[in-house]
């Protein structure tokens, strides 16, 4: 909240600042002499756009970028949680329901934690710890047919993409 006020009252000075040099470059130059620097400033003035509107045209493509892979990697990550979620149903009730757990348990903290956590720059450690209980608990899992074998490997895929 605090970088907000900071940035407001920064574009406030700015701005007081410029009107206030305005006013005196009225009042101390003299116009015929200001004239005389129209074409000039016009000129220059024209290029200082032309740069400001290519620099303000990159910035906004670069953080379009940045919010498209942050979207992505995140329905990356949630549709990997689903799908192991949906793989542990197929696994034998004593198993399924550990999995199914931590895969909750891990979605809460993600969302309620390590995201706040991530926006201040310091990942949380109960995320990752949460994730590799998951990934011990899909590991420890004995397959006992071809069908939970290929549930088997496709947990563990699945796993793969979520880390």
């Amino acid at each position: 909240m605090t970088t907000i006020l900071y940035g407001i009252l920064v574009v406030v000075v700015a701005v007081v600042a410029a009107v206030v040099g305005l006013m005196l470059a009225q009042r101390l130059i003299p116009l015929s002499i200001r004239e005389q620097s129209n074409t000039a400033t016009g000129t220059i003035y024209a290029a200082l756009y032309v740069v400001f509107g290519v620099s303000l045209g990159f910035s906004l493509f670069l953080v379009w970028q940045q919010f498209n892979a942050a979207r992505q990697t995140v329905e990356n990550e949630a549709t990997s949680l689903q799908q192991i979620y949906n793989l542990a149903a197929r696994f034998p009730e004593s198993e399924q329901d550990r999995i199914k757990e931590l895969a909750v348990s891990y979605a809460r903290v993600v969302v309620e934690e390590e995201w706040a956590s991530l926006q201040q720059g310091r990942p949380t450690e109960r995320a990752q710890t949460l994730l590799g209980e998951l990934r011990r608990s899909v590991v420890d899992l004995e397959p006992h047919s071809n069908a939970q074998d290929a549930l088997y490997a496709a947990s563990l895929q699945e796993l793969d993409e979520l880390e």
